[in-house]
């Protein structure tokens, strides 16, 4: 008899256990076994194949797999998250976390934290200033701390000082100008700025700083008198100065919104640790009055460059 005939009925497996492993067995098996059989039938023609019974037919099939057929082991539907997916146990924590806060109040307190680590150079916050900040702490415990060494690490150079205090005039007196940004590049309103208060539209790319065509690329003294040499530079440059707390308190402001939608971020993404790497950080109260001073003190290119004039004309 072929062996598939003797092969039992879905019905018979359901009363007989021990031939359940056959409902489990791969067709690949049987053609193996199958095709082993018959080779070694060909090569010897007299051999009589013995007439197996369902049990022995399964401990043959058994056999025969274990020593000739690999096991296919299937994928574990468990690994196909891809890493980015997977979440680990200290960020599903702080998720979980997280969905007992709206982001508007998280937003709420990260303001609030970073306008008073802007009042003064804080080392440690006080228990009684901490509790204020309930949220944060619940969040992450060192997210506190994280913010305040951003703070203390913040170097702001002579040089960057400077630049600041530039870029802020140059945009001061751009607005009293009235440029329209809508219908006019960014180089043209550059060429019409520098025409209008250093009388030249030639050139101009030695005199616009900070950008990669630009041939001053730091803040040094040669460009400051140049630019200073200017009478009319210099007249809204004190003007300028007459607004400077105004114009530093709108820039820090809107430092404080970003970085506090930036941290928001880092929080949701269980990336806290990047708040050190962050670049625009508000700038401490104290550094207010050091920035003015400097800015005050760039009148005596002009005052000297005036000196100078008065000394070749005598």
């Amino acid at each position: 008899m072929n062996p598939f005939q003797q092969i039992p009925t879905l019905a018979q497996l359901q009363y007989c256990p021990q031939l359940q492993q056959l409902q489990q067995l791969q067709q690949l098996q049987y053609f193996h076994l199958l095709c082993a059989l018959q080779s070694n039938a060909a090569n010897q023609p007299n051999l009589q194949l013995p007439q197996l019974n369902p049990l022995q037919q399964i401990s043959l099939l058994s056999q025969s797999s274990q020593r000739t057929i690999p096991i296919i082991q299937q994928p574990d539907i468990r690994t196909k998250k891809s890493q980015s997916e997977r979440v680990l146990p200290k960020q599903k924590k702080e998720n979980e976390i997280l969905k007992q806060f709206t982001p508007d109040e998280i937003l709420q307190e990260l303001k609030q934290l970073l306008e008073y680590l802007c009042k003064e150079e804080i080392k440690v916050l006080e228990e009684d200033e901490k509790i204020k900040y309930n949220i944060l702490t619940r969040i992450d415990d060192g997210l506190i701390e994280s913010l305040i060494n951003r703070y203390q690490n913040q170097k702001k150079t002579k040089e960057e000082q400077i630049k600041f205090i530039l870029r802020k005039c140059f945009k001061f007196l751009k607005q009293k100008m009235n440029l329209n940004e809508l219908t006019m590049s960014a180089y043209e309103i550059e060429k019409v700025f520098y025409k209008e208060y250093f009388a030249s539209s030639d050139n101009i790319e030695e005199l616009i700083p900070f950008r990669s065509e630009s041939s001053n690329k730091t803040m040094n003294t040669s460009y400051l008198k140049k630019i200073f040499s200017s009478e009319k530079f210099y007249e809204g440059y004190l003007s300028y100065l007459e607004n400077f707390d105004e114009i530093w308190d709108q820039e820090n402001n809107e430092k404080i919104q970003n970085m506090a939608k930036q941290v928001l971020k880092f929080i949701a993404s269980g990336q806290i640790d990047k708040i050190s790497t962050y670049k625009r950080v508000p700038w401490i109260l104290s550094m207010k009055q050091r920035c003015y001073e400097l800015a005050a003190s760039l009148k005596a290119y002009h005052e000297q460059e005036e000196i100078c004039k008065k000394v070749k004309q005598e």
